[in-house]
């Protein structure tokens, strides 16, 4: 079975290993390609020893030690000067040219593969930004197409209050010919964890026809988007009930009434 291919940016890959700024997968591709190529060992151990070079040859020069002896023996005795020559101040001797040729010939091409990486980098930012830019620019618009869409429709708005035994005042809102309606309440009685206020229409002898269940906050308000089912939109003029019934109930309003629309 012949070897993978090394991917276009092998290099980056490998500039990114030497100087340890790979992501965990990134690594994770790397040590991957480099186990099925061992012949690219050569070269990536040749850009650590770049690395290493320019580490060795950035370290300070010691002074020798006569000199630092002479040095300390002047501020001890106050003289002026020292009998050094200038020439004992010159740093030991610096690699030949050609190994400082072959030296700045790999650190210029590590340069140059780290500028790559970190520009691939900085334009896959770009585009991530754009990107998400653009969706909320999407979702920014079908807003404001759905409001558009509202607004040139005229509502039907159902008043709903509370039985003898609640308080509590409401509204139903739908509009015609869409899926959805939405419910306002205020003052319904807390509920225990379990249980769930529940919405029903019913039209004339029908079964009553479940539009959904919502919570309410601790002063017991909710408003709550519900979706419409088909039998209640070809409904004219249902009559709404909102019953309290626990969470795992059935389907079937079997709780007390806590709310109804207004005759």
């Amino acid at each position: 079975m012949s070897k993978p291919l090394l991917p276009d940016n092998w290099e980056e890959l490998m500039a990114g290993y030497v100087l340890g700024n790979l992501s965990p997968e990134e690594a994770e591709e790397f040590a991957r390609l480099l186990a099925a190529h061992p012949d690219q060992a050569t070269e990536v151990k040749a850009l650590q020893s770049v690395l290493t070079v320019m580490a060795e040859e950035l370290t300070a020069v010691e002074p020798p030690i006569h000199l630092k002896t002479a040095l300390l023996e002047s501020a001890q005795t106050g003289q002026a000067a020292i009998s050094e020559p200038p020439s004992a101040l010159v740093p030991r001797s610096r690699p030949t040219s050609r190994r400082w040729l072959q030296l700045g010939s790999g650190i210029a091409a590590l340069l140059a593969i780290a500028f790559v990486i970190e520009n691939q980098r900085l334009r896959q930012q770009l585009q991530s930004a754009q990107t998400t830019i653009s969706g909320l620019q999407q979702e920014l618009q079908d807003m404001q197409t759905t409001v558009a869409q509202f607004q040139s429709i005229e509502p039907t708005v159902i008043l709903l209050q509370g039985t003898e035994q609640s308080e509590a005042i409401g509204s139903l809102i739908a509009y015609p010919n869409q899926s959805e309606a939405w419910i306002t309440v205020q003052n319904l009685p807390e509920l225990p964890a379990d249980q769930v206020y529940r919405l029903w229409a019913i039209a004339a002898s029908d079964a009553p026809i479940y539009y959904g269940q919502f919570e309410t906050d601790n002063q017991g308000n909710a408003v709550t988007r519900l979706a419409v089912p088909p039998p209640a939109v070809e409904a004219e003029t249902p009559q709404f009930l909102i019953t309290r019934e626990a969470a795992t109930d059935p389907l079937i309003p079997a709780g007390p009434l806590v709310m109804q629309s207004s005759s």
